[in-house]
């Protein structure tokens, strides 16, 4: 039997622990990959948590904005500039453009979404639900009507304001400037 030197035990005893090294270094890795995969799969479902809030969030975004879609459809956005043509020019069937260019005051918003929600309404009807003065009220439908935003027709002995729709509006805009 061949006898095995104190150097080639010592040096077995050097792999050994060389070996148990390795293998305890391999479980703290393999521990170390778990933690992180349990972490993904967190972050996969918080992600997933996210995307459906994002969903449902926009669900009631587009919800909203069709109800918005629907008052909007018969109104001038705010703070458009429109050119306004005079009633004296339409009269006459002149399609002359004033220099003019005025903006929505938030009085005349008021008016045109109450109209737009309620349908056609007579002067005293606005007066009464905005509560301004006959000659205020009076000045601010004559005014609306110069900007082609709103009609005046006759309902028996009274008129009755309505909103343009914005159909026939595009149809005049081109031939009036």
């Amino acid at each position: 039997m061949e006898r095995i030197g104190e150097k080639e035990i010592g040096d077995y005893g050097v792999l050994r622990d060389k070996l148990d090294w390795t293998a305890h270094e391999a479980e703290v890795a393999n521990l170390r990959s778990e933690i992180l995969m349990r972490r993904m799969l967190n972050l996969e479902e918080d992600i997933g948590k996210i995307k459906e809030s994002i969903r449902m969030s926009l669900d009631v975004f587009m919800e909203m904005d069709r109800k918005l879609g629907k008052v909007e459809a018969n109104m001038i956005i705010r703070g458009k500039r429109m050119h306004t043509r005079s009633r004296k020019a339409r009269e006459g069937g002149v399609a002359a453009v004033s220099n003019e260019v005025e903006m929505l005051t938030d009085l005349d918003r008021q008016v045109l979404n109450l109209l737009s929600a309620n349908g056609p309404m007579s002067s005293r009807d606005l007066q009464v639900r905005i509560g301004k003065s006959r000659e205020h009220i009076s000045r601010l439908l004559g005014k609306l009507v110069d900007q082609d935003l709103i009609e005046r027709n006759r309902s028996g002995r009274q008129f009755t304001y309505n909103i343009i729709n914005s159909d026939e509006n595009d149809k005049e805009g081109p031939a009036a400037s």
